[in-house]
């Protein structure tokens, strides 16, 4: 008996490793299934945390939200269990509850991580998946692609310009930035969703519903380059403009909402025809990036920490708190500590922090 146990636990070890290297190799619709199949023989905390973050994966993660909400209630006191419940949350577009859960997460983990014998808490712990971007490009090449497609727009009648860390690239280093993830092209919001329709023409196809935000619009090329587009908007009460990261559904002031002077854009030449290019440059990496923005800073995260964050909101905790865990676990201290820097200036009494 014992024997016949000992076997069948290690066969469901073996299915475990296998599933998790599914996991961790973007093979999803593989783990999903390996995962799926230890979920009916064996639905282990471990094994719910894996399937609800790739759920999360497929912008479904409100598909496991009763599930997590019953494994917390049975272990209330696992970090990560939080963590991937808020990120549920969040998709289902539950903000105030999402940034609540996030930052009890960062809760927990503070208190775990003050215990003298931590081993338990990370024997529990599972990956945690961030989005990636792989690309086939060269930056050079990626870099031609971007110029082609702003020609291809401006031709089209759309005032598309580079702008956040493309733009920073561009300007202070005279090319794109060595490991950016993506390219970043700003386009007027009223103009945004014939803008979408043209980069498809292109060959742009939309990646992961651009996870589940409105602002801006993510999208991957056949080569592998990802592109966000980011629309700016003007505020009619002052001219300004305003930019960001906002989600449908919701109440704008939820929204992660960031402010510009009035951007203005001129038309340059460029190795693949004429692109717009903004006008005056160093006000918009001012406002998203400070007044050093020359300076190199690989602590800064620009979600958390950009100048020009209007206020603080649900959707900006969520990403904050969601920021501050992820680097937590990296173990990237000096990342958290210019992030709680900024954190302190919106909430200064905050006990945690």
């Amino acid at each position: 008996m014992q024997k016949d146990t000992a076997i069948k636990q290690s066969q469901l070890n073996k299915k475990m490793t296998q599933a998790i290297e599914y996991f961790t190799s973007g093979q999803d619709q593989a783990a999903e299934q390996a995962f799926q199949q230890l979920y009916q023989q064996q639905p282990t905390q471990q094994v719910i945390l894996y399937l609800a973050q790739l759920a999360q994966r497929r912008q479904a993660g409100s598909e496991w939200i009763e599930q997590l909400e019953a494994l917390l209630h049975k272990h209330p006191d696992v970090p990560d269990s939080y963590y991937i419940l808020a990120r549920s949350y969040q998709q289902n577009r539950q903000l105030p509850l999402a940034a609540q859960t996030f930052y009890q997460a960062l809760g927990w983990r503070l208190q775990h991580d003050a215990l003298t014998n931590i081993a338990a808490v990370q024997s529990s712990e599972v990956p945690i998946h961030e989005s990636a971007s792989s690309t086939k490009l060269t930056p050079e090449n990626a870099l031609h692609l971007l110029l082609q497609t702003l020609s291809s727009l401006k031709k089209a009648g759309f005032y598309a310009f580079p702008t956040a860390g493309t733009l920073l690239g561009l300007e202070r280093e005279g090319q794109l930035l060595e490991n950016d993830k993506d390219v970043d092209i700003g386009i007027d919001w009223s103009h945004m969703e014939s803008a979408i329709e043209h980069l498809q023409h292109l060959g742009w196809h939309e990646e992961a519903q651009s996870y589940g935000l409105i602002n801006p619009r993510c999208f991957r090329h056949q080569s592998g380059l990802v592109l966000d587009l980011c629309g700016y908007a003007t505020e009619q009460s002052t001219g300004d403009t305003i930019s960001g990261l906002w989600m449908q559904d919701v109440p704008f002031t939820w929204n992660r909402v960031t402010r510009f002077s009035a951007i203005q854009v001129v038309s340059i030449s460029s190795p693949a025809g004429e692109i717009c290019y903004p006008q005056y440059p160093e006000q918009i990496l001012q406002a998203l990036y400070g007044l050093d923005w020359k300076i190199p800073d690989a602590n800064f995260d620009t979600i958390v920490c950009a100048p020009n964050i209007m206020q603080d909101s649900y959707l900006y905790y969520c990403y904050a708190y969601s920021h501050l865990y992820t680097e937590w676990k990296k173990g990237n201290f000096k990342k958290m500590h210019a992030m709680l820097k900024v954190l302190l200036q919106f909430k200064p009494h905050d006990c945690v922090f």
